[in-house]
């Protein structure tokens, strides 16, 4: 019956002499000791992260970490922070970046206690804040097709993100909004996804426009994509009006535009 108060005395004693490991999950998993510099990653501006900690603290069973919290102090300006939940078996800390966050390589402190043994450790987090972390590709193939009025066409774009958070980024076209409607994605952290875009030609004839893909979290332009579309019509679209989708022509011409678009039909 002895045994555990004894084992906990002994262990006050000898705290000054006894120093608990911190065991980080994510972004990557690592064992830490008090004072050791742990470089995180890259990141961009305007995203979030998580640091997340084992409550174990090396030092046994009786002794758990009940906290984890960032240094108010230590984080770099416009920084915000949110400390973890007491008595939780991972103790996740949330770090947001200011969206106007100048590339640099930043640090700040975190630390690791139990109050009820009055146990504290501190270890410094650096991470670097960068842009160009998203990039964006779509095939230069894809770039130029021939499609029917209607049809629709499918453009496969890959997304990589370079970063520790993850991003939601914004594809938008200098196209009307009835051929192609905005899309949002979100990159995971450390991902390679690839999403399709649908354009669906409304009227016949030679289209250019171009596509551009931005950040949704700071406003960084991320690329542009030049495309041209070679509509070609239907036997019932090269009667109807763009516009209004009915005839537009006079009496007099229609043996003119039967013959005509029977030719587009079956030889263009």
């Amino acid at each position: 019956m002895l045994k555990k108060p004894l084992f906990l005395l002994a262990l006050l004693v000898l705290f000054p002499l006894a120093l608990a490991d911190v065991l980080m999950i994510s972004p990557f998993e690592k064992t830490l000791s008090v004072g050791d510099v742990v470089e995180l990653g890259s990141i961009a501006p305007g995203e979030s992260f998580e640091l997340i900690f084992s409550d174990e603290s090396l030092l046994g069973q009786e002794i758990m970490w009940s906290k984890a919290s960032v240094k108010q102090s230590s984080l770099p300006a416009a920084w915000a922070a949110i400390d973890s939940e007491e008595g939780k078996k991972r103790l996740v800390v949330l770090v947001s970046v200011p969206a106007a966050a100048k590339p640099n390589v930043y640090q700040f402190k975190v630390a690791l206690s139990n109050d009820d043994f009055q146990l504290s450790e501190e270890i410094t987090a650096k991470i670097d804040v960068k842009k160009g972390l998203i990039k964006a590709v779509i095939d230069e193939a894809e770039l130029n097709q021939s499609p029917m009025v209607n049809e629709k066409v499918k453009f496969n774009i890959v997304l990589t993100n370079s970063s520790i958070s993850d991003h939601r980024v914004k594809v938008k076209s200098t196209l009307p909004f009835n051929w192609f409607e905005e899309k949002e994605f979100i990159v995971p952290a450390k991902q390679v996804v690839e999403q399709q875009l649908l354009v669906a030609p409304r009227v016949f004839g030679r289209k250019a426009f171009s596509f551009s893909v931005v950040s949704e979290l700071n406003g960084e332009h991320i690329s542009s994509f030049d495309s041209v579309l070679s509509v070609k019509p239907t036997l019932k679209g090269k009667f109807a009006s763009s516009i209004s989708g009915f005839p537009f022509f006079t009496v007099t011409l229609l043996p003119y535009h039967f013959f005509n678009a029977l030719f587009s039909l079956f030889f263009v």
